[in-house]
């Protein structure tokens, strides 16, 4: 399964980056920042997101990559994927930074996402590896007579912790407070 999610990844212009275990966009010797395209999740804009981008920061400077750690993970036999939005900070587009020089940039950056920000990640995602599709094709074994192998939609269930739903959120001003763990997000592909 690693192996057909590995050439999946590459097939959406994703490394896979051995030391951190995350796949990562590639940005080419030539390139400064990289772009993809994608609808937005709340109104289904079409605009491009930023996921390459060169940075200088006093003595530091560094290319910050957006990229995903993909757990497989079965539960009650069936498998599931779960990702989580991760980042990479290379010095010349591939090697990794070191721990202690990117912390303070990771940190920064994660104390400043919140719910509706973690939830576009994931759409971004989503987006990206599901091409305007229903699912993602990882691999389409038609015409070598094998059974496909793709991942559907997002599920969603109710957990005691979690993001909460944008409709619970948007609609709590008008009728009363509702408990708070009965209406939670979880989101695994």
């Amino acid at each position: 399964m690693n192996a057909y999610i590995s050439d999946f990844m590459r097939r959406r212009g994703m490394w896979w980056q051995k030391d951190y275990k995350r796949y990562y966009f590639y940005l080419k010797e030539d390139q400064q920042e990289h772009k993809v395209s994608f609808k937005t999740r709340k109104i289904a804009k079409e605009t491009e997101k930023k996921v390459v981008g060169y940075y200088e920061y006093g003595k530091d400077h560094f290319f910050r990559h957006w990229a995903i750690n993909v757990k497989i993970v079965f539960i009650e036999n069936k498998l599931y994927l779960v990702l989580n939005h991760k980042y990479l900070f290379t010095s010349d587009r591939r090697t990794p930074i070191r721990p202690d020089k990117i912390t303070k940039y990771t940190n920064y950056i994660n104390s400043r996402t919140y719910n509706d920000g973690v939830l576009d990640e994931l759409h971004f995602w989503w987006y990206h590896f599901a091409k305007n599709n229903t699912e993602w094709m990882i691999f389409d074994g038609k015409n070598l007579q094998h059974p496909d192998i793709s991942v559907g939609r997002p599920i969603c269930f109710d957990v005691p912790f979690g993001i909460a739903m944008d409709s619970v959120r948007s609609s709590a001003k008008t009728r009363p407070p509702v408990n708070e763990n009965s209406q939670q997000l979880a989101i695994f592909l």
